[in-house]
This record gives C-alpha cells, sequence and structure tokens, in this order.
C-alpha cells in the first residue's frame, strides 16, 4: 500500500505545471515601480533603458514579504533625485527617499550598470528587530555593479532600532561621500547579528572629509577577501564594535592626520589612520575583534591602527596579526593605543589584547606588541661614510625562522637593483659595519640588520664602487621579500622609496 501511494504521488506530480520564473523588463520610472510592486519571488527585473530621477520613496523599490528577486541592469544606470520637500518649520529638507530597500527579502544586483542616490544611501538593507530571527534580508551585488552616493549601502533599520539578519554580499565597486559600507549601531547582541561578505574584486572609496570606507558602528561581522580595494579619506575602517575577519587587500587612508578624535555619537570622526578602533560605551556594543591575516595596510599621514576614546576602557577585545604590510610616513608610529588598552597591553598577562606573529613595518614597531614566541628584525639603510642608519622597517618573524637560500637571493637582486646609483653592499649586525649577518642562522631574539648602501660610478665601460657623499638620495628597499621557510608562513614582496638623509 505504501508503495502504491508514493507511485500515485509522483503520477501526480508529472501533470502539476512548474512555476516558471519571469522576466520583467523597465524602461521607465512608473515600469521600474510597477516591476518591483507585482514581481513574484524568483523573477527578474531587467532595465532596458536609463532611468533618471527616480523619485524614490520609502516603498517605491522595495523588495519584502520574503521575495527573492534579480535587478538586471543590463548596462544601464538607475539614479535616484530626491525632492526638496518643507519641514514642519518651513525648512526645506531631502526626505529619507531610497533607491532600493530589502526588507524581509533578498536582492541579487547583477549586469553591469550604476546605482546612484544624489541624497542619502543607494541600497538599504532593513534586517529585523528581533535577534532571533534568521536570515532576514539578504543583498548580493555582482562585479560590475556600481553604487554612487553619501552611502552605498547601510545594514539598518531605525535611527532607534536593532537591525538583525542582515546579510551583504559584495562584489562590485562604492563611490561614496562619506561611508561604503556602514552597520547600524544599535545592534549589541551576539545571536544571529549581521555578516557583511566583501568579496574578492570588490572595491570601495570614501571620498570627503569624513569618509570612511567600511564603517562598523554596530556588532556585525565582516569578512574581507584577498585581492579588495578599500579606500578611505577619514580611514578605510572605522570600528566601534564587530568582528574583522580580514584575509587580504589593499587598505588605504588619505586624510589629514588626528592623533586622538573627538567620539562621535553618530557617526565615526576621521583619523587619517587606515584602521581606528573608537570607544564609545555610552553607545556601541564594542568588544572589537580584528583577525589580520594579510593585506597591504597604507596611511598616507597617520597610523596603520589608531585605538582611541576613552580614559577608562577600551573596545578592543583582540587584535591579532599573522600577516601583512604596514606603511606609515616617517615619524609616525604604526600602532597608537588609548591609556586602558596600553595597560592592558604592558600587563603581565600571556595573552595581549594586540599580537602581532607575522608582520611587516614601515617603521619601528613597539616590542610589546609581538605575540610569545616572536622576534622582531629591523632594517636600517646606513650609508657608510657617515655610519649614520636612517629609516627603521620592521619585519616580526617567529623565533627560530631562517630564511632560505633562494629568497635571501632573490632578496639581495631586488634590493640590489640600482636606483640613482646607489646598490645595496651587504647586511650587518652592527652599526661599524663589521660583522656581516649569518642568515642560515635562525633568528631567536630581537635584532637590527644595517643595510650598507654604497654608490657605483660608472668609469667607461667598467663601474667603481664608492661610498656615497649625497645629502640626499632615494633607495629602493624591500621592506617585506621574505619567505618564512622554517616558519611555513610568507610576507608579501614589495618595494618602496625611502628618503635617505645624510
Amino acid at each position: 500500500m505504501k508503495k502504491k501511494l508514493l507511485f500515485l504521488m509522483a503520477a501526480i506530480a508529472l501533470f502539476v505545471p512548474s512555476v516558471k520564473a519571469a522576466e520583467l523588463t523597465a524602461s521607465t520610472d512608473a515600469e521600474l515601480i510597477n516591476a518591483f510592486s507585482t514581481a513574484a519571488s524568483g523573477d527578474t527585473i531587467k532595465l532596458t533603458a536609463n532611468i533618471e530621477n527616480h523619485k524614490g520613496n520609502s516603498s517605491s523599490l522595495m523588495v519584502t514579504g520574503g521575495k527573492s528577486l534579480t535587478l538586471d541592469l543590463n548596462g544601464h544606470n538607475l539614479s535616484t533625485d530626491p525632492t526638496m520637500l518643507p519641514d514642519s518649520t518651513g525648512n526645506l529638507t531631502i526626505p529619507e527617499n531610497k533607491s532600493i530597500i530589502i526588507d524581509n527579502g533578498s536582492l541579487n544586483i547583477t549586469g553591469t550598470g550604476t546605482i546612484t542616490h544624489k541624497g542619502h544611501v543607494a541600497v538599504n538593507v532593513w534586517a529585523s528587530t528581533t535577534s532571533t530571527t534568521e536570515p532576514y534580508s539578504t543583498l548580493t551585488v555582482g562585479k560590475n555593479v556600481t553604487l554612487n552616493g553619501n552611502t552605498g549601502i547601510s545594514v539598518f533599520y531605525g535611527t532607534t532600532t536593532q537591525s538583525y539578519g542582515g546579510v551583504v554580499n559584495f562584489q562590485g565597486t562604492i563611490n561614496a561621500t562619506e561611508n561604503g559600507i556602514t552597520v547600524n549601531g544599535y545592534i549589541k547582541e551576539t545571536s544571529n547579528r549581521p555578516v557583511i561578505n566583501v568579496k574578492a574584486g570588490a572595491t570601495v572609496n570614501a571620498a570627503g572629509k569624513n569618509a570612511v570606507a567600511l564603517y562598523g558602528a554596530g556588532n556585525a561581522v565582516w569578512n574581507i577577501e584577498e585581492d579588495t580595494k578599500i579606500t578611505g579619506e577619514g580611514s578605510a575602517i572605522g570600528a566601534k564594535s564587530g568582528t574583522y575577519n580580514i584575509k587580504g587587500g589593499e587598505f588605504t587612508a588619505t586624510g589629514a592626520y588626528v592623533p586622538r578624535p573627538e567620539n562621535y555619537g553618530n557617526g565615526i570622526n576621521p583619523s587619517g589612520s587606515t584602521i581606528q578602533i573608537e570607544t564609545n560605551p555610552q553607545s556601541y556594543y564594542g568588544n572589537v575583534e580584528m583577525y589580520i591575516e594579510n593585506g597591504i595596510f597604507t596611511s598616507k599621514n597617520g597610523n596603520s591602527i589608531l585605538e582611541y576614546g576613552s580614559d577608562e576602557e577600551t573596545a578592543v577585545g583582540t587584535i591579532e596579526i599573522t600577516g601583512g604590510d604596514f606603511s606609515n610616513p616617517e615619524g609616525i608610529a604604526p600602532i597608537s593605543i588609548s591609556d586602558p588598552l596600553k595597560e592592558l597591553q604592558e600587563s603581565e598577562q600571556r595573552v595581549r589584547p594586540i599580537s602581532i606573529v607575522t608582520a611587516s613595518f614601515t617603521n619601528e614597531i613597539d616590542n610589546k606588541y609581538l605575540a610569545e614566541g616572536t622576534v622582531s628584525i629591523k632594517l636600517a639603510a646606513i650609508l657608510s661614510d657617515t655610519k649614520e642608519s636612517t629609516i627603521y622597517n620592521t619585519i616580526v618573524v617567529p623565533k627560530g625562522t631562517t630564511f632560505d637560500e633562494d629568497v635571501i637571493a632573490d632578496l639581495n637582486k631586488l634590493i640590489g637593483e640600482e636606483e640613482d646609483g646607489y646598490k645595496l653592499e651587504g647586511y650587518y649586525l652592527d652599526k661599524e659595519l663589521k660583522t656581516k649577518a649569518d642568515f642560515t642562522k635562525a633568528f631567536q631574539e630581537n635584532t637590527t640588520l644595517y643595510m650598507n648602501f654604497v654608490k657605483v660610478e660608472a668609469k667607461g665601460n667598467n663601474t667603481e664602487t664608492k661610498n656615497p657623499q649625497t645629502s640626499d638620495i632615494n633607495l629602493v628597499l624591500i621592506l617585506s621579500a621574505i619567505a618564512l621557510a622554517s616558519a611555513g608562513a610568507a610576507l608579501s614582496i614589495k618595494k618602496r622609496t625611502v628618503k635617505v638623509s645624510k
């Protein structure tokens, strides 16, 4: 009987017509609004023309009711130009018009094209107000999609409301004047917190005085893959809460350096540091965890990592660095922290909040940041005639590290490339250049390696090597060109131009 019943059910299923996803097209504002309103789950909405000055409102382009939709830009652009409206006092204001809102649903933006909101946020992910809700709203943005606006993507619900179960998968480009991707600061629970996946190939640009490329106010999980480019004028990453898993990418801050910005309860003030972490216990969850496995972190004017905000506590739970290249201007510390975090970092506890296992820095790094069982190798450029050491560059490696012969040969070759007539003569353990370094011996303690540069002068078809006598030269240095065979780790090869003064 059971077998007969199963056979009957299968036979009936053959005669049930399958529901095929539809493709809706839109070439005008009205058609686009209608498509979002009438599309069924699984449907695709395809633009067939540019749609300019879409008069968005809180419901016109909304994905809700558990729907899963695809928006195919199809080589076209969508622009939202909010209308100035008078408020209760008669002053003209820009309403909170949104290009697109996902409120309990899923949207996949594909094709090639641009979505621009001239007033505020290009795409809003409205997640659940309760932390028990399973993935509630999901946004996926393809690699050929560009989002322009004051903010590119906001995981948000309201100015006083928590927002859980939001998922963002981003692989496109954002050009923002304030925040590239932001997460609402009222998210304070640990269960079902938002997840932001910045995929390989993604680019986020935040150009503006207060611009932060990735702004994590609330408690979210950020997963940042290799081959990403994250640039902010204020900072590349501004964190008040959350977990940051950084697998690689290029992170750049271009703005003016502010050593200790004032706390800001509705955003984050700029610092010019690549990563800035603000403690603001009155309004935010805190407990920042950051796991950096690789990447290039460049600040044009400030620190690589800046932590600040309180004289009594710190938002930092853990910062673990197991790879990466960190660049700062001469005289700027790679890491700058508040007194409360400094007290924890300098305590006798075995596990410190900031732990560096493997990384490279253009400037000297304080040994208090080194993980247990690691050593620092400082590279100092030195002129043979003056014995003056100049810019310190630091590589952090596990104790017992030895350098592979092939890697050393490559390192010598690259550093020895002539630049303005100068080349590397050798590595020494002393400033007097008497004891040459032996790379076959394992590094068991903190060490300074002095790199002796000499001048090469051409004489006919021959060259003659002399000590430099100039007061201003450019030397090409390889700061992180070391494969750590014994440690099973690797740092990326990177050239830097360093100014050396007599």
